[in-house]
């Protein structure tokens, strides 16, 4: 007896080792999932053997007379096991869209599989040093984009100090050319008054 329930209780063990392994080449794993449940079940139900019901319910009067009575009722119990835990996990996974969700699991197992040779990333088991490294990635991207926001912001700066340049250099052309007519205004208005001068004089010694 107690090596049947030994060996009941190892068998959620027996049925995760399956569940990890590889996925056989054209069954996805709905399927193994049906398989390793029933499977699991199968295991469940054959927990109490026929000898163990003879044992416990072979001295009861009612059925001292009938000694295949213990093994059909072992039987009828393992069928009616087995056809209600099916039933019960099917609803189950109906209800949860168990099947949809393990096909988008094919799915992300497929598009994620690794070039042969090439390792996989894995924690290193110690969070601390997990939490350092995870840091110290986020702060290395940080700095990546404030550098590249950085050089976009000298290039603009280097940008608008080259139109101001431009800006001065016109601005000063402008000055020079203000100044040159200015002067020129100047000299006309002395020229004129010095003529008006000369002809006032010519007039007087006439």
């Amino acid at each position: 007896m107690e090596e049947n329930n030994s060996s009941v209780l190892n068998i959620d063990k027996q049925s995760d080792t399956q569940l990890n392994q590889t996925v056989p080449i054209g069954l996805d794993r709905f399927a193994m999932f049906n398989m390793f449940v029933k499977d699991a079940i199968d295991k469940i139900s054959s927990g109490v053997s026929e000898e163990d019901y003879v044992n416990l319910f072979g001295k009861l009067s009612a059925l001292r007379k009938s000694k295949s009575a213990p093994g059909k009722m072992q039987k009828r119990m393992k069928t009616n096991l087995m056809s209600s835990l099916v039933a019960e996990v099917e609803a189950m996974a109906e209800e949860e869209q168990l099947q949809e969700k393990l096909q988008k699991l094919d799915k992300l197992v497929e598009d994620s599989t690794l070039e042969e040779g090439k390792e996989a990333w894995r924690p290193n088991g110690n969070v601390n040093d997990h939490l350092r490294s995870y840091a110290m990635a986020v702060k290395l991207k940080r700095k990546s984009s404030l550098e590249e926001c950085l050089r976009e912001r000298e290039q603009a700066t280097e940008t608008l100090r080259q139109q101001v340049g431009r800006f001065r250099g016109q601005v000063r052309s402008m000055k020079m050319k203000l100044q040159n007519l200015h002067d020129q205004s100047l000299d006309n208005s002395v020229i004129n008054s010095v003529d008006a001068m000369i002809k006032d004089k010519e007039k007087k010694f006439k």
